[in-house]
Protein backbone atom coordinates (compact mmCIF):
# COMPACT_ATOMS: atom_id res chain seq x y z
CA UNK A 1 0.00 0.00 0.00
CA UNK A 2 0.95 3.69 -0.50
CA UNK A 3 1.29 4.13 3.69
CA UNK A 4 3.49 0.91 3.75
CA UNK A 5 5.48 2.75 1.02
CA UNK A 6 6.11 5.85 2.62
CA UNK A 7 6.82 4.28 6.02
CA UNK A 8 9.91 2.16 4.77
CA UNK A 9 11.38 5.49 3.51
CA UNK A 10 11.37 6.99 7.12
CA UNK A 11 14.02 6.43 9.26
CA UNK A 12 13.34 4.91 12.37
CA UNK A 13 12.68 6.18 16.03
CA UNK A 14 15.72 5.63 17.92
CA UNK A 15 14.99 7.54 20.91
CA UNK A 16 11.77 7.68 22.26
CA UNK A 17 12.31 10.08 25.25
CA UNK A 18 13.51 12.45 22.69
CA UNK A 19 10.95 11.76 20.39
CA UNK A 20 8.33 12.36 23.42
CA UNK A 21 9.94 15.56 24.33
CA UNK A 22 7.36 17.63 22.70
CA UNK A 23 4.70 16.48 24.90
CA UNK A 24 5.89 18.61 28.26
CA UNK A 25 5.52 21.71 26.40
CA UNK A 26 1.84 20.95 24.89
CA UNK A 27 0.96 19.58 28.67
CA UNK A 28 2.56 22.78 29.94
CA UNK A 29 -0.37 24.66 28.36
CA UNK A 30 -3.42 23.62 31.08
CA UNK A 31 -1.13 24.00 33.54
CA UNK A 32 -0.29 27.69 32.72
CA UNK A 33 -3.14 28.93 30.37
CA UNK A 34 -5.73 28.62 33.23
CA UNK A 35 -6.49 29.16 37.12
CA UNK A 36 -9.71 27.28 37.55
CA UNK A 37 -10.35 29.03 41.10
CA UNK A 38 -10.87 32.64 39.67
CA UNK A 39 -13.76 34.25 37.82
CA UNK A 40 -11.65 35.86 35.65
CA UNK A 41 -9.54 32.71 34.04
CA UNK A 42 -10.02 31.59 31.28
CA UNK A 43 -11.65 28.37 31.40
CA UNK A 44 -14.28 30.22 33.68
CA UNK A 45 -15.23 32.75 30.74
CA UNK A 46 -15.34 29.54 28.47
CA UNK A 47 -17.66 27.57 30.68
CA UNK A 48 -20.14 30.52 31.36
CA UNK A 49 -20.28 30.75 27.42
CA UNK A 50 -19.84 27.05 26.31
CA UNK A 51 -22.80 26.32 24.02
CA UNK A 52 -21.98 29.67 22.02
CA UNK A 53 -18.46 28.64 21.46
CA UNK A 54 -19.12 24.74 21.02
CA UNK A 55 -21.21 25.58 18.19
CA UNK A 56 -18.53 27.94 16.38
CA UNK A 57 -15.86 25.15 16.77
CA UNK A 58 -18.31 22.54 15.56
CA UNK A 59 -18.64 24.64 12.41
CA UNK A 60 -14.90 24.95 12.12
CA UNK A 61 -14.46 21.31 12.36
CA UNK A 62 -17.49 21.02 9.57
CA UNK A 63 -15.28 23.38 7.16
CA UNK A 64 -12.01 21.61 7.89
CA UNK A 65 -13.25 18.45 7.51
CA UNK A 66 -14.94 19.26 4.23
CA UNK A 67 -11.20 20.47 2.53
CA UNK A 68 -9.08 18.14 4.66
CA UNK A 69 -7.06 15.48 3.14
CA UNK A 70 -5.14 12.87 3.47
CA UNK A 71 -2.07 13.03 0.88
CA UNK A 72 1.48 13.77 2.16
CA UNK A 73 3.66 15.93 0.45
CA UNK A 74 7.90 15.56 0.49
CA UNK A 75 7.90 18.38 2.69
CA UNK A 76 5.07 16.51 5.11
CA UNK A 77 7.20 13.07 5.22
CA UNK A 78 10.46 15.45 6.16
CA UNK A 79 8.41 17.36 9.22
CA UNK A 80 7.26 13.39 10.00
CA UNK A 81 10.77 11.89 9.64
CA UNK A 82 11.19 15.24 12.37
CA UNK A 83 13.85 17.01 9.32
CA UNK A 84 12.06 20.45 8.49
CA UNK A 85 12.49 20.32 4.79
CA UNK A 86 14.23 23.56 4.09
CA UNK A 87 17.09 25.59 5.66
CA UNK A 88 14.36 28.35 6.38
CA UNK A 89 12.75 25.94 8.60
CA UNK A 90 15.63 24.64 10.80
CA UNK A 91 14.71 26.91 13.48
CA UNK A 92 11.08 25.21 13.77
CA UNK A 93 12.31 23.20 17.00
CA UNK A 94 8.98 22.05 18.66
CA UNK A 95 7.23 21.13 15.79
CA UNK A 96 10.18 19.00 14.62
CA UNK A 97 9.37 17.32 17.76
CA UNK A 98 6.15 17.09 18.12
CA UNK A 99 5.98 15.18 14.59
CA UNK A 100 8.55 12.80 15.77
CA UNK A 101 6.64 11.64 18.61
CA UNK A 102 3.02 11.67 16.77
CA UNK A 103 5.22 8.76 14.42
CA UNK A 104 6.43 7.54 17.08
CA UNK A 105 2.74 7.07 18.69
CA UNK A 106 0.80 6.05 15.13
CA UNK A 107 3.35 6.03 12.24
CA UNK A 108 2.24 7.29 8.81
CA UNK A 109 -1.23 8.52 9.88
CA UNK A 110 -2.67 11.39 8.25
CA UNK A 111 -5.84 11.34 10.60
CA UNK A 112 -4.07 11.49 13.72
CA UNK A 113 -2.19 14.74 12.37
CA UNK A 114 -5.49 16.31 10.86
CA UNK A 115 -6.46 15.56 14.56
CA UNK A 116 -3.37 17.12 15.68
CA UNK A 117 -3.73 20.10 14.00
CA UNK A 118 -6.94 20.68 14.82
CA UNK A 119 -7.37 20.21 18.21
CA UNK A 120 -4.42 22.89 18.36
CA UNK A 121 -6.26 24.94 16.07
CA UNK A 122 -9.52 24.51 18.47
CA UNK A 123 -7.41 25.65 21.61
CA UNK A 124 -6.25 28.61 19.83
CA UNK A 125 -9.91 29.52 19.64
CA UNK A 126 -10.55 29.49 22.81
CA UNK A 127 -7.25 31.57 23.98
CA UNK A 128 -8.64 33.64 21.67
CA UNK A 129 -11.61 34.26 22.86
CA UNK A 130 -10.27 35.17 26.33
CA UNK A 131 -7.64 37.66 24.93
CA UNK A 132 -10.65 39.12 23.31
CA UNK A 133 -13.02 39.05 26.89
CA UNK A 134 -9.82 41.00 28.82
CA UNK A 135 -9.31 43.11 25.80
CA UNK A 136 -13.18 43.94 25.53
CA UNK A 137 -15.49 42.11 28.37
CA UNK A 138 -18.35 41.18 26.05
CA UNK A 139 -19.46 37.94 25.46
CA UNK A 140 -20.68 39.20 21.88
CA UNK A 141 -16.95 40.53 21.09
CA UNK A 142 -15.42 37.43 22.29
CA UNK A 143 -17.84 35.39 20.54
CA UNK A 144 -17.25 37.03 17.18
CA UNK A 145 -13.22 37.31 17.79
CA UNK A 146 -13.99 33.38 17.55
CA UNK A 147 -16.42 33.08 14.44
CA UNK A 148 -13.58 35.10 12.08
CA UNK A 149 -10.29 33.04 13.86
CA UNK A 150 -11.99 29.68 13.44
CA UNK A 151 -14.20 29.70 10.53
CA UNK A 152 -12.11 31.71 7.93
CA UNK A 153 -11.24 30.44 3.91
CA UNK A 154 -8.14 32.25 4.39
CA UNK A 155 -6.49 30.52 6.36
CA UNK A 156 -7.86 27.48 5.79
CA UNK A 157 -4.29 26.05 4.06
CA UNK A 158 -2.47 26.33 7.27
CA UNK A 159 -4.77 23.74 8.93
CA UNK A 160 -4.86 21.47 5.45
CA UNK A 161 -1.19 21.56 4.71
CA UNK A 162 0.34 19.44 7.56
CA UNK A 163 3.62 21.09 6.82
CA UNK A 164 2.30 24.37 8.18
CA UNK A 165 1.66 22.86 11.93
CA UNK A 166 4.31 25.30 13.11
CA UNK A 167 1.88 28.23 12.70
CA UNK A 168 -0.22 26.60 14.75
CA UNK A 169 2.04 25.30 17.36
CA UNK A 170 3.36 28.58 17.57
CA UNK A 171 0.66 30.83 17.37
CA UNK A 172 -0.46 28.50 20.62
CA UNK A 173 2.45 29.18 22.70
CA UNK A 174 2.14 32.87 22.11
CA UNK A 175 -1.58 33.13 22.50
CA UNK A 176 -0.66 31.18 25.97
CA UNK A 177 2.19 34.20 27.03
CA UNK A 178 -0.30 36.66 26.75
CA UNK A 179 -3.30 34.68 28.99
CA UNK A 180 -0.60 33.79 31.32
CA UNK A 181 0.91 37.68 31.50
CA UNK A 182 -3.07 38.60 31.88
CA UNK A 183 -2.94 36.41 34.92
CA UNK A 184 -0.11 38.09 36.07
CA UNK A 185 -2.22 40.81 36.86
CA UNK A 186 -5.20 39.40 38.62
CA UNK A 187 -3.55 36.38 40.22
CA UNK A 188 -2.23 36.10 43.98
CA UNK A 189 0.63 34.03 42.40
CA UNK A 190 1.99 36.98 39.58
CA UNK A 191 5.30 35.93 39.60
CA UNK A 192 4.24 32.58 38.74
CA UNK A 193 2.03 33.80 35.78
CA UNK A 194 5.16 36.07 34.41
CA UNK A 195 7.77 33.85 34.60
CA UNK A 196 5.17 30.99 32.87
CA UNK A 197 4.46 33.59 30.44
CA UNK A 198 7.91 34.43 29.20
CA UNK A 199 8.69 30.60 29.22
CA UNK A 200 5.74 30.12 26.81
CA UNK A 201 7.39 33.39 24.38
CA UNK A 202 10.69 31.23 24.10
CA UNK A 203 8.73 28.01 23.26
CA UNK A 204 6.85 30.26 21.13
CA UNK A 205 10.12 31.50 19.35
CA UNK A 206 11.00 27.82 18.93
CA UNK A 207 7.91 27.10 16.80
CA UNK A 208 7.72 30.44 14.54
CA UNK A 209 9.10 33.20 14.30
CA UNK A 210 6.12 35.05 13.42
CA UNK A 211 5.74 35.45 16.85
CA UNK A 212 8.83 37.44 17.66
CA UNK A 213 7.06 40.95 18.54
CA UNK A 214 4.86 39.45 20.68
CA UNK A 215 6.20 41.66 24.13
CA UNK A 216 5.50 44.40 22.35
CA UNK A 217 1.93 43.36 22.46
CA UNK A 218 2.03 42.43 25.89
CA UNK A 219 3.40 46.20 26.43
CA UNK A 220 0.33 47.68 24.52
CA UNK A 221 -2.05 45.43 26.65
CA UNK A 222 -0.55 46.40 29.72
CA UNK A 223 -0.92 49.89 28.49
CA UNK A 224 -4.81 49.45 28.05
CA UNK A 225 -5.49 48.53 31.54
CA UNK A 226 -5.64 50.63 34.32
CA UNK A 227 -3.88 51.25 36.56
CA UNK A 228 -0.91 49.52 34.28
CA UNK A 229 1.18 47.76 36.13
CA UNK A 230 4.65 49.18 34.84
CA UNK A 231 6.81 46.95 37.22
CA UNK A 232 5.64 43.50 35.68
CA UNK A 233 5.73 45.08 32.75
CA UNK A 234 9.60 46.40 32.32
CA UNK A 235 10.53 42.81 33.56
CA UNK A 236 8.47 41.52 31.00
CA UNK A 237 9.79 43.15 28.76
CA UNK A 238 13.38 42.83 29.56
CA UNK A 239 13.44 39.52 30.07
CA UNK A 240 11.38 38.41 26.93
CA UNK A 241 13.82 40.59 24.98
CA UNK A 242 16.84 39.07 26.33
CA UNK A 243 15.54 35.43 25.25
CA UNK A 244 14.38 36.66 21.65
CA UNK A 245 17.80 38.12 21.26
CA UNK A 246 19.47 34.83 22.23
CA UNK A 247 17.13 33.01 20.16
CA UNK A 248 18.15 35.03 17.39
CA UNK A 249 21.60 34.70 17.54
CA UNK A 250 22.16 30.96 18.52
CA UNK A 251 18.74 29.42 16.59
CA UNK A 252 17.93 31.45 13.85
CA UNK A 253 21.02 32.25 11.94
CA UNK A 254 18.73 34.18 9.49
CA UNK A 255 22.02 35.61 8.41
CA UNK A 256 23.61 32.43 7.50
CA UNK A 257 20.68 32.34 4.22
CA UNK A 258 21.67 35.29 2.93
CA UNK A 259 19.42 37.53 4.43
CA UNK A 260 20.71 40.94 4.39
CA UNK A 261 19.57 42.47 7.73
CA UNK A 262 22.04 45.96 7.10
CA UNK A 263 18.72 46.79 5.03
CA UNK A 264 16.62 48.02 7.64
CA UNK A 265 18.69 50.63 7.84
CA UNK A 266 17.98 51.65 4.01
CA UNK A 267 15.47 54.44 3.82
CA UNK A 268 13.53 52.86 0.92
CA UNK A 269 13.04 49.75 2.59
CA UNK A 270 11.98 51.55 6.12
CA UNK A 271 8.88 53.43 2.93
CA UNK A 272 7.86 49.88 2.09
CA UNK A 273 8.01 48.16 5.24
CA UNK A 274 5.91 51.15 7.10
CA UNK A 275 3.73 51.43 4.46
CA UNK A 276 3.18 47.42 4.17
CA UNK A 277 2.09 47.14 8.26
CA UNK A 278 -0.32 50.30 8.35
CA UNK A 279 -1.85 48.89 5.39
CA UNK A 280 -1.72 45.13 5.40
CA UNK A 281 -4.50 44.78 8.53
CA UNK A 282 -6.91 46.42 6.69
CA UNK A 283 -6.29 44.52 3.92
CA UNK A 284 -6.77 41.45 5.73
CA UNK A 285 -9.81 42.97 7.57
CA UNK A 286 -11.69 43.45 4.47
CA UNK A 287 -10.44 40.26 2.84
CA UNK A 288 -12.22 38.09 5.30
CA UNK A 289 -15.96 39.13 4.50
CA UNK A 290 -14.97 38.31 1.19
CA UNK A 291 -13.23 35.24 1.50
CA UNK A 292 -17.09 33.93 1.82
CA UNK A 293 -17.90 35.29 -1.39
CA UNK A 294 -14.94 34.97 -3.72
CA UNK A 295 -11.18 33.92 -3.66
CA UNK A 296 -8.66 37.10 -2.00
CA UNK A 297 -5.78 35.83 -3.68
CA UNK A 298 -6.32 38.36 -6.61
CA UNK A 299 -7.58 41.19 -4.17
CA UNK A 300 -4.48 40.47 -1.93
CA UNK A 301 -1.69 40.73 -4.41
CA UNK A 302 -3.68 44.19 -5.41
CA UNK A 303 -3.45 45.73 -2.05
CA UNK A 304 0.10 44.78 -1.59
CA UNK A 305 1.37 46.41 -4.82
CA UNK A 306 1.72 49.85 -5.38
CA UNK A 307 -0.45 52.57 -5.50
CA UNK A 308 -2.96 50.44 -3.34
CA UNK A 309 -0.89 50.01 -0.46
CA UNK A 310 0.19 53.63 -0.45
CA UNK A 311 -3.29 54.21 -0.82
CA UNK A 312 -4.23 52.55 1.79
CA UNK A 313 -1.88 53.55 4.09
CA UNK A 314 -3.23 57.07 3.51
CA UNK A 315 -6.54 56.35 4.31
CA UNK A 316 -5.73 54.50 7.83
CA UNK A 317 -3.97 57.17 8.77
CA UNK A 318 -6.17 59.63 8.12
CA UNK A 319 -10.02 57.59 8.81
CA UNK A 320 -8.06 56.26 11.88
CA UNK A 321 -6.73 59.88 13.06
CA UNK A 322 -9.84 61.51 12.92
CA UNK A 323 -11.88 58.81 14.66
CA UNK A 324 -9.14 58.61 17.33
CA UNK A 325 -9.41 62.26 17.48
CA UNK A 326 -13.20 61.91 17.83
CA UNK A 327 -13.51 59.06 20.23
CA UNK A 328 -13.54 59.11 23.91
CA UNK A 329 -10.59 58.15 26.15
CA UNK A 330 -11.33 54.11 27.17
CA UNK A 331 -12.30 53.49 23.14
CA UNK A 332 -9.51 55.70 22.11
CA UNK A 333 -6.90 53.48 23.97
CA UNK A 334 -8.57 50.31 22.88
CA UNK A 335 -8.50 50.86 19.12
CA UNK A 336 -4.99 52.25 19.36
CA UNK A 337 -4.15 48.39 20.68
CA UNK A 338 -6.06 46.98 18.34
CA UNK A 339 -4.46 48.71 15.44
CA UNK A 340 -1.20 48.31 16.69
CA UNK A 341 -1.65 44.79 17.69
CA UNK A 342 -2.42 43.68 14.43
CA UNK A 343 1.04 45.46 13.22
CA UNK A 344 2.93 43.82 15.83
CA UNK A 345 1.62 40.46 14.45
CA UNK A 346 1.99 41.01 10.65
CA UNK A 347 5.37 42.57 11.12
CA UNK A 348 7.85 39.83 11.43
CA UNK A 349 6.22 38.24 8.13
CA UNK A 350 6.50 41.44 6.22
CA UNK A 351 10.53 41.72 8.02
CA UNK A 352 11.14 38.54 6.95
CA UNK A 353 9.51 39.15 2.98
CA UNK A 354 11.64 41.89 2.56
CA UNK A 355 14.69 40.28 3.87
CA UNK A 356 15.06 37.39 1.28
CA UNK A 357 17.96 36.27 -0.30
CA UNK A 358 18.65 37.69 -3.91
CA UNK A 359 17.68 35.24 -5.70
CA UNK A 360 14.98 33.93 -4.16
CA UNK A 361 11.41 34.58 -6.14
CA UNK A 362 8.65 33.48 -5.51
CA UNK A 363 5.37 33.59 -6.97
CA UNK A 364 3.10 36.62 -5.01
CA UNK A 365 -0.14 33.83 -4.53
CA UNK A 366 2.34 32.04 -3.16
CA UNK A 367 3.78 34.78 -0.62
CA UNK A 368 0.24 35.92 -0.08
CA UNK A 369 -0.85 32.54 0.61
CA UNK A 370 -3.30 32.33 4.00
CA UNK A 371 -1.39 30.04 5.46
CA UNK A 372 1.45 32.52 6.84
CA UNK A 373 -1.74 34.66 8.35
CA UNK A 374 -2.69 32.81 11.13
CA UNK A 375 -1.31 34.35 13.62
CA UNK A 376 -1.75 37.50 11.85
CA UNK A 377 -5.61 36.71 12.19
CA UNK A 378 -5.37 36.62 15.74
CA UNK A 379 -4.97 40.48 15.70
CA UNK A 380 -7.89 40.50 12.98
CA UNK A 381 -10.26 39.02 15.06
CA UNK A 382 -9.70 40.89 18.22
CA UNK A 383 -10.37 44.18 15.79
CA UNK A 384 -13.75 42.43 13.86
CA UNK A 385 -14.90 41.15 17.54
CA UNK A 386 -15.03 44.66 18.64
CA UNK A 387 -16.32 46.07 15.80
CA UNK A 388 -19.31 43.69 16.02
CA UNK A 389 -20.36 43.95 19.50
CA UNK A 390 -20.19 47.78 18.68
CA UNK A 391 -22.71 47.69 15.63
CA UNK A 392 -24.48 44.57 18.12
CA UNK A 393 -25.05 46.78 20.49
CA UNK A 394 -26.74 49.61 18.09
CA UNK A 395 -28.88 46.99 16.37
CA UNK A 396 -32.75 45.79 16.74
CA UNK A 397 -33.65 42.46 17.38
CA UNK A 398 -34.78 41.94 13.61
CA UNK A 399 -31.44 43.33 11.91
CA UNK A 400 -29.27 40.82 14.36
CA UNK A 401 -31.33 38.05 12.96
CA UNK A 402 -30.91 39.07 9.49
CA UNK A 403 -27.07 39.79 9.85
CA UNK A 404 -27.25 36.34 11.15
CA UNK A 405 -29.10 34.51 8.36
CA UNK A 406 -26.63 36.52 5.87
CA UNK A 407 -23.85 34.79 7.58
CA UNK A 408 -24.98 31.63 7.56
CA UNK A 409 -25.49 31.91 4.04
CA UNK A 410 -22.15 32.96 3.09
CA UNK A 411 -20.75 30.06 5.17
CA UNK A 412 -22.92 27.66 3.25
CA UNK A 413 -21.62 29.26 -0.35
CA UNK A 414 -17.94 28.88 1.13
CA UNK A 415 -18.53 25.32 2.22
CA UNK A 416 -20.34 23.81 -0.51
CA UNK A 417 -19.26 25.77 -3.56
CA UNK A 418 -16.26 28.23 -3.14
CA UNK A 419 -13.27 25.88 -2.38
CA UNK A 420 -12.08 22.59 -2.99
CA UNK A 421 -9.79 20.56 -1.03
CA UNK A 422 -6.88 20.89 -3.42
CA UNK A 423 -6.49 24.91 -2.41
Amino acid sequence: SRNALIERTLHPMTDPLHDFSAFPCIAGLLLFAMELNSNTSLLFRVREDSSPLLLLIGLSLIFFIRYAHLQFASDDLDWMRGNPPTVFDQYRILPGLAFRALHCLAGVNPPAVLGLIFLFHAANALLVYGLSRSLVDSKIAGRAAVAVFAINPITLTTLTWFSCFSYLMGTTFALSSLIAFIRSRHSARPWFWLWGSIGFYVMALLSSHEVFFLPVIACILNWVWKPASWKYGLIYLAASSCCAALVHNYVYHFGQYGMDEGRILDFGFVKAFVSSILSFPICLGLAFPLSFLMRTSDFLIICFGEPARWALTLTVAFVGGMKLWSCRAPSRRLWIALTSICMALIAPYILRLYLMPEGVDYDPSYVLGGRIFYLAFVGISLAWGAIVERVWSMTTLKRRRFFSAVCLVAFLHALLFLYAPAD
